[in-house]
Formats: structure tokens, C-alpha cells, sequence
């Protein structure tokens, strides 16, 4: 009797240990779920601070593919093209081996992003005064309010009108498929997807535009994008700069500097006495300088910071602090028009149509001007063997001896015409030179031209950076759109280009991150893409 008591009561315990064990394992795993879940929706769902458009580009809104390709960062559809529709920011994606060929766009599945409800839309399209059919849109309306569109779906799963009660559109999950690309009736025949998020508050805000590091990251390497183009402009082929971010600024930079320690950016505009002064981390002005007379060009000191601007109006050098962003000194120079400076041997070149003027870059105070002769257009410096390189309007350089001052040599380059920029490859001493009357970039090597690339704009101004061996000549097409094309320097073979119908004043480089920054004429900001 006692044994079989015993027997029983240990049946008892280890019943009893395994169900608490069992329970044990089921509440760690509910745990575990409801932590991952409560992570998941608190980044996603919990409210406009705590959106990140980011958490909406886990799988994109189609599947990986070696082939899918941004093609636009538009300003999306205005209030009269879409009746009902307010201005928005939308990126158009496409599954192309050849985005720049529309007969090559292929239809692909489109999926759900993240979790909610989703109705199906259809907008009429107003053009020209006449409104015509539209195309299907899919609308999913996430837990915090924010929506994700697909536009110009075709083969749909989602059937339920948005004209329905909210309660009963259709649930969807992240992966769902949604429908197939479609085609925008209005614009091309060709299928691709525009994507936008839009906010509780109706605007599809362009603070919550797709980064497109994240883009990049997520899809795969090589993706290419316009910038941020009108709607629907194809990208050129592929090798495209990848278009990052706008930096709004107060006034037009038609010349941009970069701070080579600091991340502070220098910019003017040629109808303002001013300077504007950017913080590249936080991408917002920090302040302006004010001037007395409209500034020609400047440089900065990479050693000292020292900012050297040029103004034909007042005909003077103005040297500014960077850290206090104060005057220290302003020097008398006749009518400069370029500056350049040698922080090697702490020299600072002034050019004028006819003369070089030599500073000292520390103390600024003239050295030597020396009568050059001949009309000049541009020049550079050549540091490691104390030279100063100028181009003439005769298709002439001129090699200045930096110590003497005196003219060493001449290269003939094109003979006859006027060569209207210059750009020195600091690692080689190659000259680029720009030839807008041929639309030709000559190499000089030594004392020879190597080589004459033809280009397809007319060429206005050079840039480069010399650690990764890129050259950069902005130029304009036929067709009025300006570009930035981007060449090998040691090949002198184009790899790729940027095309923007604003007109492109100049491009610098970021020496701490390499990205260019360009600048405009037509317009305030300045576009950063990647290098």
C-alpha cells in the first residue's frame, strides 16, 4: 500500500513539473513574440515621430532583382493633373537591364511593404482640359494613420473600393502581392510602379521620402537614379550618379567651396555681396557674410581655413577667418577673377585678364604681379614642382615659374582657339583642359596634348578630385540641358554623367566624404550626389 502511495505521489510531481516546465517554454516563447512584435510596431506604427521611412523598405514594394532600377525622385503629380490630388512626392521604379530604353521595361509583382488595410483607387486625369480615364491605384492605410500608394497597378488583388467603410477593406501582411505593374495612359505605354507615403494629414510629405542609401542598400548594388528631375524623365544609361539629397539654401550658389577639415560649405551667388555659409551635417545655414561688392571666386587655405574672395567690382582680395567667419584683412588686387591657392608653399594666385598677382597666404600681403601678355582665362597650380599653370583665349599654357614669377614655358593646345577652363590632376600634373569651341577636353602631358576626348556638351567649367582620379566637366547640350560628366582621369573615358534641365553652375567635391555638390545659377540649393 505504502509503495504504491509513494509510486503515485512521484507520478504526481513529475506530471507536475512538466506541465511547469511546458508553461515555462510556452511564456518565454509568448515573450519573445510579443517583444518582436512590440519592436516591430513600435517602430512602424506608433505615430508620425516615430515613422521612419526607412522601416518601410524591409522588402521594397517588389521583389529583389537584379534588374530594378529608381528611375525618378519626382516632384510627383500636381493639384491639375490629378482632380482631388494634392502636390506629393512619389519614386518611380522600373525592371529594365535598360532603364534608358522604354521598349525594354518589364511588368513585375508589386508588394505590400507593411502591414494594414488596403482599397483599390482610381484617379481621372485632367490634361490639356479634358479629363480622361486614369489608372488603378492600390491604397494601404498602416496603424498609425500613415498610407503607402502603388500607382498604375494592373492584374489586381485587392478589389475592395475605397469608397467602402474602412472596416472592410482588404487586411494585407508585408509580402502580400497587391497586383502587377500597369501602365500610365497619359504619359507611356511602358509598366512601372510609383510609390509614395502619405501622411495621416493627407500630404505626402517629402520628409518622408525613401533615402536612397536605403534604396541602394536594399535592393541591391548599382542601382541607378535621374536626381530629382520633373516626373517620368528617364534615367540616361546606366553608370547614372546616384542623386542623394538637396541642401536648401538662401541664395543661387553659382560657386561652391568645401571647408577641407570642418563640414562647412561655402557658396555665392554672382547677383549677391554675400557669402553663405552651410553646415553639411546638419544641412542648414549657419549664416551669411556680408560683402561690400558682388564676388568673383574664392578659395580656402586647406591649412590655415583661411577663405580668399575675389571681386572684379571692388577690384580686392577679401580674407576672411573661418572660425569667427570675420574680415581680416582686405588687399587691393585690379579687376581678379580667379584665385587659387598653394597651401604647400603658403602661396595665394590671383589672376586678371592680363596679370598674376602673387600673396602670401599667411599674412596676405602682395608679393609679386606680373604682366602676362596675353588674355587669360584660367588657371591652377602645380605645388609639388612650384608652378602655376595659366589658359589663354589663343589656345595657349602658359607655365609660371612660382618662386621667379616668370613665364618658363609655353604649350601649344589648341591653337587658334580660346581654351575657357583648367583643371590639374595634383597626383600626375596632367592638365584638362576645356575647349567650348570644338567642344572638345584635351590632356596635356609634359609639354604635349595626349589626348582630345569630344565631348557631347559644350564644356564650362572643370573640377576634379585627384585621390580617386575623377574628372568633372560641366557643360550644356544642344537640347539647353546642362550636365556633369564624369571622366577617368587616368584613361580619359567618360563613366558617367549627371543631366539636370537647371543650369549647373559648378561642382565641388566633399574631401572628407567624396560626394559632389553641385551648384545652380537658376535656382537656391545645392544637389549632392554620389561620387
Amino acid at each position: 500500500m505504502g509503495a504504491n502511495i509513494v509510486a503515485a505521489r512521484g507520478r504526481q510531481l513529475r506530471t507536475l513539473l512538466v506541465a511547469v516546465v511546458g508553461l515555462c517554454v510556452t511564456l518565454a516563447f509568448a515573450i519573445l513574440v510579443v517583444t518582436t512584435t512590440w519592436n516591430v510596431s513600435v517602430a512602424l506604427f506608433l505615430g508620425k515621430s516615430q515613422l521612419n521611412p526607412t522601416h518601410f523598405v524591409a522588402g521594397l514594394p517588389f521583389p529583389d532583382h537584379p534588374d530594378m532600377y529608381v528611375v525618378d525622385l519626382a516632384d510627383g503629380f500636381s493639384s491639375d493633373e490629378f482632380t482631388g490630388t494634392l502636390p506629393s512626392t512619389g519614386i518611380t521604379f522600373v525592371m529594365s537591364a535598360s532603364p534608358e530604353e522604354l521598349s525594354t521595361w518589364r511588368r513585375f509583382n508589386v508588394l505590400a511593404v507593411a502591414q494594414g488595410a488596403a482599397c483599390l483607387d482610381s484617379k481621372t486625369v485632367q490634361m490639356s482640359g479634358q479629363v480622361r480615364p486614369g489608372e488603378w491605384i492600390v491604397r494601404v492605410r498602416h496603424p498609425n494613420g500613415f498610407e503607402t500608394l502603388y500607382a498604375h497597378l494592373s492584374n489586381l488583388e485587392v478589389v475592395t473600393r475605397c469608397t467602402s467603410p474602412a472596416s472592410d477593406w482588404q487586411a494585407v501582411l508585408p509580402g502580400d502581392k497587391l497586383g502587377m505593374t500597369g501602365s500610365d495612359v497619359n504619359r507611356t505605354s511602358r509598366p512601372y510602379l510609383w510609390f509614395s507615403l502619405r501622411a495621416p494629414d493627407g500630404f505626402e510629405h517629402r520628409a518622408l521620402k525613401l533615402d536612397m542609401d536605403v534604396v541602394e542598400r536594399s535592393v541591391a548594388v548599382g542601382r541607378l537614379t535621374c536626381g530629382q528631375e520633373h516626373y517620368m524623365i528617364v534615367c540616361p544609361p546606366r553608370g547614372m550618379r546616384r542623386y542623394l539629397r538637396e541642401i536648401s539654401t538662401d541664395v543661387a550658389a553659382g560657386t561652391v567651396v568645401i571647408h577641407p577639415r570642418l563640414p562647412r560649405m561655402y557658396l555665392f551667388s554672382p547677383r549677391s555681396a554675400s557669402i553663405e555659409v552651410v553646415d553639411l551635417t546638419a544641412n542648414a545655414s549657419i549664416g551669411m557674410i556680408e560683402l561690400t561688392a558682388i564676388p568673383t571666386a574664392m578659395d580656402i587655405d586647406r591649412e590655415s581655413g583661411q577663405l580668399f574672395v575675389a571681386s572684379m567690382e571692388s577690384s580686392t582680395i577679401t580674407i576672411f577667418d573661418d572660425a569667427a567667419l570675420t574680415v581680416t584683412r582686405v588687399v587691393p588686387v585690379p579687376t581678379p577673377k580667379r584665385v587659387v591657392i598653394d597651401s604647400v608653399n603658403e602661396w595665394v594666385f590671383v589672376l586678371s585678364d592680363f596679370h598674376l598677382t602673387k600673396l602670401d597666404a599667411r599674412s596676405g600681403a602682395v608679393q609679386q604681379t606680373i604682366a602676362i601678355g596675353q588674355f587669360c582665362t584660367d588657371l591652377d597650380v602645380r605645388p609639388n614642382v612650384d608652378e602655376v599653370v595659366i589658359t589663354t583665349n589663343d589656345g595657349k599654357l602658359l607655365v609660371v615659374s612660382a618662386p621667379t614669377m616668370e613665364i618658363s614655358r609655353q604649350i601649344s593646345v589648341a591653337p587658334g582657339r580660346s581654351l575657357s577652363a583648367l583643371w590639374i590632376d595634383q597626383r600626375t600634373n596632367d592638365a584638362f583642359v576645356a575647349v567650348p569651341s570644338d567642344d572638345t577636353l584635351r590632356v596635356v602631358r609634359g609639354e604635349s596634348v595626349a589626348r582630345i576626348v569630344s565631348l557631347p556638351s559644350t564644356p564650362t567649367a572643370l573640377s576634379g578630385n585627384s585621390r580617386a582620379g575623377r574628372v568633372y566637366v560641366v557643360g550644356t547640350k544642344p537640347n539647353g540641358v546642362t550636365s556633369v560628366l564624369i571622366f577617368d582621369a587616368a584613361s580619359g573615358t567618360i563613366i558617367s554623367n549627371i543631366d539636370d534641365r537647371n543650369r549647373i553652375a559648378s561642382v565641388a567635391v566633399d574631401p572628407r566624404t567624396s560626394r559632389l555638390l553641385l551648384g545652380y545659377v537658376n535656382r537656391r540649393g545645392v544637389r549632392v550626389f554620389r561620387d
